[in-house]
C-alpha cells in the first residue's frame, strides 16, 4: 500500500537551553490503521479512518516546562494522511525532550486540546451520537535524546480509551428478521479529562452515567450490508460501538443496554461490574434478543496487536 505522509511543514524552532548544536529533527507519527506490506496484510476495524490531524506539544525532559508552542501561539498541529504525519521541529542536540501527541477527527467536536497534558472530553457531544467512528482518537508520551545525525523510530499512537461492543448471535425469529432501530448504552463512572502524561482519566473529573443513544450500527438484517463482530473466533452482528475514558488502566462499570426493535419493543439488559480496559475492546455477545438470552463478555486485545512487538515491527517496517 502506497503510504503518504503529510506534506513537510515548515520549520518549527523550539525555545530551549543555550548549548549543544540546533538540529533539525523529523518525526513520523503513525495511527493505527489498515497496514500492508509484502509479507503481511493486517486489518483493524475501527481503524483510525477519520482521524486527520495531530496536535503536539514539546516538554522539558522532566515534564515540568512546555518549551513548545510558546505561550499566546496557539495548538500545534499537523495533518494525518493516509494514518501518518510528519513533523519538523528544530531541537538541540544532546538534550532529551518529552513530545505530547494527540490525534483526532479535526472536528469531531468532542475534544478540548487547549492544553494537552489535560485533555477534556464533552460526553455532551458524545452520547447521542453514538456508534460513529468520529469520536476515535489516539495519544503518545515519548522522550526523544536529540542526536546530530539520527534516524528517529516512529512513534506510534495509542487509545486513551477502551472500546465497548455488543454484538448479536442471532437476528431472526420465528417471525422473520429482528430489525433493531436505535441503541441505549448507559455507562458508570467514566471520567472527562484525560492526563495525558499519567495515561488516565482525571479521578476529579467523573460523571456518574453516560447514556450513549444512536440508531444500531446493523439498521434490518443479518444480510451482507450487516457490520461483522469477531471475537474469540466467532462472528457476531455489531450493534453498538462506544468510546468511554476511565479513571483507571482496566476498570469495572456498570453497563445498561436498551435495544429498540420494530415488532418487539425495548429489550432490556442491565449488566453490572463490567471489566474494561484502555486501548482494549470489550464485547458483550450472545442471542440478545430472546427471554434467556444467554451473554459472555470478553476482552479482545484487537487493538493491542504489538503485545509481542507485531504491530511495532510491522509500523517500523512501512515508515523507515
Amino acid at each position: 500500500m502506497a503510504l503518504l505522509l503529510a506534506g513537510a511543514c515548515q520549520k518549527n524552532e523550539v525555545s530551549t537551553l543555550s548549548y549543544g548544536e540546533e538540529v533539525e529533527v523529523t518525526l513520523t507519527v503513525a495511527v493505527p490503521g489498515t497496514l500492508a506490506t509484502k509479507a503481511v496484510e493486517t486489518e483493524l476495524v475501527s481503524a483510525g479512518a477519520e482521524t486527520d490531524i495531530v496536535y503536539y506539544e514539546i516538554w522539558d525532559a522532566d515534564k515540568t516546562k512546555k518549551l513548545y508552542p510558546k505561550a499566546g501561539e496557539g495548538t500545534k498541529s499537523e495533518v494525518v494522511e493516509n494514518n501518518a504525519a510528519e513533523i519538523n521541529v528544530s531541537l538541540v542536540t544532546d538534550q532529551t525532550y518529552t513530545f505530547i501527541f494527540w490525534a483526532q477527527n479535526a472536528s469531531c467536536g468532542a475534544y478540548d486540546v487547549t492544553d494537552l497534558t489535560s485533555v477534556s472530553i464533552d460526553y455532551e457531544v458524545i452520547k447521542n451520537k453514538g456508534n460513529d467512528d468520529v469520536f476515535d482518537a489516539f495519544y503518545a508520551v515519548k522522550q526523544i535524546e536529540i542526536k546530530k545525525s539520527a534516524n528517529y523510530d516512529p512513534i506510534i499512537l495509542r487509545r486513551p480509551f477502551a472500546q465497548l461492543n455488543f454484538g448479536a448471535s442471532v437476528m431472526s425469529t420465528d417471525l422473520g428478521p429482528i430489525v433493531v432501530d436505535s441503541t441505549y448504552v448507559t455507562v458508570s463512572q467514566l471520567s472527562t479529562v484525560f492526563k495525558t502524561f499519567e495515561g488516565i482519566g482525571d479521578v476529579n473529573n467523573v460523571v456518574e452515567d453516560v447514556r450513549f443513544a444512536a440508531k444500531g450500527l446493523v439498521s434490518a438484517t443479518e444480510g451482507e450490508n450487516a457490520q461483522i463482530l469477531n471475537t474469540n473466533a466467532k462472528d457476531y452482528t455489531w450493534l453498538t460501538m462506544d468510546y468511554m475514558l476511565m479513571t483507571e488502566a482496566s476498570a469495572t462499570v456498570d453497563v445498561n443496554a436498551m435495544f429498540r426493535v420494530y415488532g418487539i419493543g425495548d429489550v432490556l439488559h442491565d449488566i453490572p461490574s463490567v471489566s474494561i480496559k484502555k486501548n482494549h475492546r470489550t464485547n458483550i455477545v450472545g442471542d440478545l434478543f430472546t427471554a434467556d438470552a444467554q451473554l459472555n463478555i470478553i476482552i479482545d486485545p484487537n487493538f493491542v496487536l504489538d503485545d509481542e512487538g507485531e504491530y511495532d515491527d510491522i509500523i517500523k517496517e512501512l515508515y523507515n
